[in-house]
């Protein structure tokens, strides 16, 4: 099986087996530069926006392990401070990896209405 080509191979290979004018040279070597820079810092360090809903997420879960309530995102949005004014998708998306990751469960108790809890995370929690 071929191996899969990638922009910086086609890049790689059009650089070594053609003679391409000047500028179109120079053009395609920064593209390429610009390729391989983006790989090697795809998981450098997080964004500003990264930061922002992992800080989101923290208020949430804390403020549904400290309640014990189960809540839709609705209802997350008007009772915790941090998340006012946000829509309910992007409440959603912000919830999408504490969901994964089993740290937040979810219920459908009606049709379009999804209920959020926190899942206590071992026995220690439990008996708080």
């Amino acid at each position: 099986m071929a191996e899969k080509m990638t922009i910086r191979k086609a890049l790689e290979y059009v650089l070594e087996n053609y003679d391409l004018p000047e500028e179109v040279e120079e053009k395609m070597q920064k593209l390429l530069q610009q390729t391989i820079h983006k790989v090697e810092n795809a998981h450098a360090k997080p964004t500003a926006k990264d930061i922002e809903n992992e800080n989101l997420r923290a208020a949430i879960i804390e403020y549904l392990k400290t309640t014990g309530e189960r809540l839709t995102c609705t209802q997350l949005i008007k009772t915790v401070p941090e998340i006012a004014g946000f829509n309910p998708q992007k409440v959603t998306g912000i919830l999408r990896k504490p969901l994964k990751e089993g740290v937040l469960g979810k219920e459908l108790v009606k049709a379009n209405k999804t209920e959020f809890f926190y899942i206590p995370q071992n026995n220690k929690e439990e008996g708080e």
